[in-house]
């Protein structure tokens, strides 16, 4: 077991290695002068000391090298590509990316007031005994999030509207969550010789990344490898909120005051706990992109460690992360946030890792909560998460007012979503209307090619049959129950999942209701 003096971890190999000096310099050095003695004999146990005891996660000689490398431009790596696996190369070693996802489609999710969150997250326990694959060891395996409160600028007056009426909330709003497998050269070089004639570290890195597909499977969440097309998207879209901030590294943060600053954070040792992640949840950055580390220490334990990128245009954001029981990474910016980053080619940080059995540890949910339902006093907060794409149909089954405001309530995700009326529709001019009060570029009047949910009356259902779109269905009478579908009922909401159903108050913000066009209409003008 580890001892721990002074913020230094003392393992037995430390102090095995100490007395060993310490004789070896008695025996060599017994007849020289006392004060050389003295003088050789502690210059040499602080020499060592430096290369064998670590502070904060690392030898006193690799702090040495990552204050020299920890803050210096990012550099990237290159893709590429095995059996239809996108990959990405470091010139050290090879990663895939494996996304994450609840289990079931349109799976809801609801927070206590005490803070317990009905989502099962991702075993970290289970997911180690994938670093030891067979003949495949893996140099570490992380669960990364990129994840947002609303994919709009936060000045953008829908979408603060919405993210008001959640509040604080000790899960992403939305968010994507990856598995993120590492195979080096070094580590798993016996490995890579034998598949060498398949693609070598290549076919070695699909190989490990399926197994871990496997794994997430067998867990109830669905996962998927991403593709080169999907990865090279994925960093452009990182690349398009950082970007800026990386111009300007300084020791404590990216970025300057004409852009938004990047705050780079590590787990206090007293405070690996869900507990204080959950409090670093609810800090309101525009982005936050997370990473729970899976990694092997010389000795061969595996150990977890926690660290996180906050996006925020304001330094009061650092009071904040203190008290969720996070430190800066000082001297380490641009490695912490490149752990997020798909093309980026940096050595990991030095950062505090800890048991992965720790009953509190922190917890990685895949994705995120969800468009927000509403809250009840025995339910708590209730979200349901509609995923783009998922060739389902939801339900909406109410007035146009509760359409509308279903939604707006979808308008925070990255999603576009496409509303496809016909023109004589008798409710589409009351759609026009809410295009227009809610300005977003990701919600649109038409048919678009890249739309990922399509908004449209029960009626014209059929037309949507063959798309991958998840369909918005809206009406105000329906024989018989749908399998996914949210009713407004007797001032409820009234939400089902298969199997799963939650009843809300259905309610709006005086915010939220601004955009609302019979709302809006019925409104006495002002003067």
């Amino acid at each position: 077991m580890y001892g721990r003096i002074l913020g230094i971890h003392w393992a037995p190999k430390v102090l095995a290695s100490c007395a060993v000096i310490m004789m070896v310099s008695v025996m060599v050095l017994g007849h020289v002068p006392k004060i050389a003695f003295l003088a050789i004999t502690t210059t040499t146990l602080l020499t060592a000391l430096s290369m064998i005891m670590t502070f904060r996660g690392a030898t006193m000689w690799r702090w040495r090298r990552i204050r020299r490398a920890g803050n210096t431009p990012i550099v990237f790596g290159q893709y590429g590509s095995h059996n239809g696996l996108g990959l990405t190369w470091d010139g050290a070693g090879m990663h895939a990316w494996v996304e994450v996802s609840p289990g079931p489609p349109l799976a809801l999710t609801t927070v206590s007031s005490g803070g317990h969150i009905s989502q099962n997250p991702i075993s970290l326990e289970r997911l180690a005994k994938k670093m030891r694959q067979r003949d495949i060891v893996c140099d570490s395996i992380r669960l990364v999030t990129h994840a947002y409160r609303t994919a709009l600028p936060v000045t953008h007056p829908a979408s603060a509207a919405v993210s008001d009426a959640i509040g604080p909330v000790p899960v992403h709003p939305c968010g994507r969550t990856f598995a993120v497998i590492t195979v080096s050269t070094i580590g798993a070089l016996a490995a890579i010789r034998a598949r060498a004639r398949d693609g070598g570290i290549r076919a070695t890195t699909w190989e490990a990344a399926s197994r871990v597909r496997v794994e997430l499977e067998a867990q109830g969440f669905t996962a998927k490898g991403l593709t080169e097309k999907a990865l090279r998207a994925l960093g452009s879209e990182q690349a398009a909120q950082v970007a800026p901030a990386l111009e300007h590294i300084h020791n404590a943060s990216l970025g300057d005051t004409a852009s938004a600053k990047v705050f780079n954070v590590v787990a206090r040792a007293g405070s690996w706990s869900a507990r204080s992640q959950h409090l670093a949840r609810q800090i309101p950055a525009h982005r936050v992109y997370e990473n729970l580390a899976i990694v092997r220490e010389s000795a061969g334990t595996l150990r977890a460690g926690y660290t996180a990128s906050f996006v925020s245009r304001s330094d009061r954001i650092v009071r904040s992360l203190k008290g969720a029981g996070l430190r800066t990474a000082s001297g380490q910016q641009v490695s912490v946030l490149a752990q997020t980053m798909p093309m980026a080619a940096v050595p990991a940080p030095a950062i505090p890792l800890h048991s992965i059995a720790d009953a509190d540890s922190p917890v990685a949910y895949p994705g995120g909560a969800g468009m927000y339902l509403g809250s009840s006093a025995d339910l708590g907060r209730c979200f349901l998460r509609v995923d783009p794409g998922s060739g389902h149909t939801l339900w909406l089954l109410g007035s146009q007012s509760f359409a509308h405001h279903m939604v707006l309530r979808m308008t925070l995700a990255a999603t576009p979503i496409s509303i496809q009326l016909r023109a004589d529709d008798p409710n589409r001019r009351g759609w026009e209307e809410f295009v227009r009060l809610v300005n977003s570029p990701l919600l649109t009047l038409g048919a678009a090619n890249n739309a990922g949910i399509v908004v449209c009356a029960a009626e014209d259902l059929a037309r949507f049959a063959e798309t991958e779109a998840t369909v918005i269905a809206c009406t105000d009478q329906l024989a018989g129950q749908p399998e996914f579908s949210i009713v407004e009922t007797g001032g409820n909401l009234v939400c089902t999942t298969g199997h799963n159903q939650v009843s809300v108050p259905w309610s709006m913000t005086a915010e939220e209701r601004r955009y609302i066009p019979a709302i809006v209409s019925a409104a006495p003008a002002t003067a």
